[in-house]
């Protein structure tokens, strides 16, 4: 039994040393039973992370005093390939609210803990507020976080489900509440659900005018800390003879004393009044479909310019809708029910593609040593808010925009992310021995032929991705882009954020075009960090085929090895997304579209009957590996060959 539990760990985890066990296997029975002993001592998680957890564990059902700080914090923008979320810290816990592709690295990069984070909150069940969630749920297991709350809408917590095949979540509890469970509420803050219908499915959702909120995709949120306790004043406790000790305490719990001279001390005489929590609101509107459920829903109300009282009118509302709905008379009205104080903050197009300042500040030093090589990065300017939104208090949210609730300092923007070049240049050369190496590899450059690096500019290779496991600030995970020629071009292994790499390379108007030519996509391996960029990637190849006319969808093929049959179902949508992977190198046959074109044209090489009927001892732990054979036809074109086989165990 002991055997079988470290051959799954390593088949989910180490393959590595998956072949080392089975090649010790084949050379003697004393070196695989050293080496399953090893393996079975090998601690399973890193005893930090263990202790964390034990001590978040213990912790969580102590009491914890309300915040006295809250803030905004926009940490994906959501402009062109970018993720968009918003990040909610306060002094006792972390707050997400939409977790879309390369929103771990962000939160690397610009410092965001983690470890602190137990509830998401998503408005749309769209792959671009879901894309992030499978890294970072690794992320924050491995850094000692013991449950994941996830809240909104239906079918959420079954992307767990669909990516258990390679990913290992076993050390994190996910949990999911539903607009039905009623607000959320904890030491921090309380949360009201707010489900919302498409019209032309309302009729069917709503039964004699009860509607099943739980079937809702689209979910907006009410957000109302929780007052903070007023201050206790000690110059007013001295002047009414309040004598130093306990009976401090019970005033500011706001319970009135006497004195032991019989005096009665009220704690409103002594205690500022409570300041009320500020109110804010997260909002999405996917498409026109949703608009009329906006404007009848009544919760609403409370919160706008017709509030009961002006602490319940909303400070703030954070909007997740595409331009395309923003602009819409309806929803130019919708907001312009709140107050003229409210300030309104756009995570969607309307924002740059600058989210990232480390990637321009290493690719600025490398650019010194070649500039052929390593080619700056492109940066697209804000398209703008439109003037009737700007006068409406909207503005496009930039990534590290701030917003303070409390204490109430409001808008802030000293902190959002700039590029300085000049100062990533003078950071270089004022390494030691920079500008000496420099002069060196100048000259050695000089030496060459020119014969040597004349012709043809293809076959070209892209290193989109290098970091294993997780992205760092400075290099994202798996993916290596190859261009053979001008109208073809192919991608190993599509990590998370690989579209986002894509058009930081390209640019905008460059980047259509290079999905447009994309001809196979081939991944070495289904660990998680290999292939969590393919379906946002599919989608914005199908969207670089339809613009600026409608071309013919022809399917990408996507080879890779059978470590088992992965089924990708995109919550809220009829269509699927699946790896029928093959099992051997002699099985590749004709592919068959697989991906349906509600995500994008796509197809995977299947299996023949016989492959399929290996055993699974057979087929686990399965790595692709690529060789790509590039030569020139008779008519001096180049041309290249994918040669691919599977490394046996």
């Amino acid at each position: 039994m002991k055997a079988a539990s470290c051959l799954c760990f390593l088949v989910r985890c180490r393959p590595a040393l998956l072949r080392r066990w089975v090649r010790c296997a084949c050379s003697g029975p004393t070196d695989a039973d050293r080496l399953t002993r090893l393996v079975a001592s090998m601690p399973k998680e890193p005893t930090a992370a263990k202790e964390l957890r034990a001590q978040r564990v213990k912790a969580k059902g102590a009491p914890k005093p309300r915040p006295s700080e809250i803030t905004l914090c926009v940490l994906g923008n959501g402009g062109p390939g970018n993720p968009r979320s918003l990040y909610v810290i306060t002094d006792q816990a972390r707050y997400m609210f939409n977790c879309g592709e390369g929103t771990q690295r962000l939160a690397h990069e610009h410092k965001m803990k983690l470890s602190k984070l137990e509830n998401i909150f998503f408005t749309h069940n769209a792959w671009g507020n879901l894309g992030g969630l499978p890294g970072l749920a690794l992320t924050v297991q491995d850094i000692g976080v013991p449950e994941l709350r996830l809240h909104g809408p239906t079918d959420v917590e079954q992307l767990f489900d669909m990516t258990r095949g390679f990913m290992v979540t076993d050390r994190l509890t996910i949990a999911k509440r539903n607009p039905s469970d009623g607000p959320f509420s904890d030491h921090c803050m309380e949360v009201q659900y707010v489900p919302l219908f498409p019209q032309v499915t309302s009729e069917k959702v709503c039964k004699k005018g009860k509607c099943d909120v739980d079937g809702a995709s689209v979910v907006a949120y009410i957000c109302k800390p929780h007052s903070k306790p007023g201050q206790l004043h000690l110059g007013k406790c001295v002047d009414l003879g309040v004598p130093p000790g306990p009976l401090l305490g019970e005033l500011k719990n706001g319970r009135d004393v006497t004195l032991p001279n019989g005096t009665l001390v009220k704690s409103s005489d002594v205690v500022s009044p409570d300041e009320p929590g500020p109110v804010f609101i997260v909002v999405e509107v996917p498409s026109e479909e949703y608009l009329d459920s906006l404007l009848e829903n009544a919760a609403f109300a409370g919160h706008q310019a017709a509030a009961a009282r002006e602490q319940d009118a909303a400070r703030v509302v954070v909007h997740f809708s595409p331009p395309s709905v923003m602009e819409r008379p309806a929803y130019l009205d919708w907001i312009t029910r709140f107050p003229a104080s409210t300030v309104h903050l756009a995570l969607n197009e309307y924002a740059g593609t600058l989210s990232s300042a480390a990637v321009h500040r290493a690719q600025h030093r490398l650019h010194l040593l070649s500039s052929s090589i390593f080619p700056l990065l492109h940066v697209e300017e804000p398209s703008g808010v439109p003037k009737d939104l700007r006068d409406a208090n909207v503005q496009a949210a930039e990534t590290l925009t701030k917003f303070r609730l409390r204490p109430n300092l409001g808008l802030q923007k000293d902190a959002v992310v700039t590029l300085d070049p000049a100062a990533y240049v003078q950071e270089a050369w004022a390494s030691p021995g920079f500008s000496e190496r420099l002069q060196e590899l100048k000259a050695a450059s000089a030496t060459k032929s020119q014969d040597s690096v004349a012709g043809s500019s293809y076959p070209e290779i892209v290193f989109l991705g290098t970091a294993s496991a997780i992205p760092g600030k400075d290099r994202n995970v798996s993916a290596v882009l190859v261009n053979l020629r001008e109208d073809l071009c192919i991608l190993l292994d599509c990590g998370e954020g690989t579209l986002n790499q894509l058009v930081r390379f390209y640019g905008l108007p460059r980047v259509n075009k290079v999905l447009a030519t994309l001809g196979c996509i081939l991944v070495s391996h289904l660990h998680a960090d290999h292939h969590l960029g393919l379906i946002a990637l599919l989608r914005a190849r199908q969207s670089a085929l339809e613009a600026p006319r409608p071309a013919p969808r022809e399917p990408v093929p996507v080879a890779a090895p059978r470590f088992q049959s992965v089924p990708w179902t995109l919550p809220g949508a009829d269509r699927s997304l699946r790896a029928c992977l093959p099992a051997s190198s002699r099985s590749w046959t004709n592919a068959s579209l697989l991906v349906g074109p509600a995500v994008s044209g796509g197809r995977a090489l299947r299996p023949d009957p016989q492959a399929q009927a290996q055993g699974p001892e057979q087929r686990a732990g399965e790595a692709l590996q690529v060789c790509i054979r590039v030569h020139a036809d008779n008519r001096g074109r180049l041309e290249a060959d994918l040669l691919w086989g599977h490394n046996a165990l």
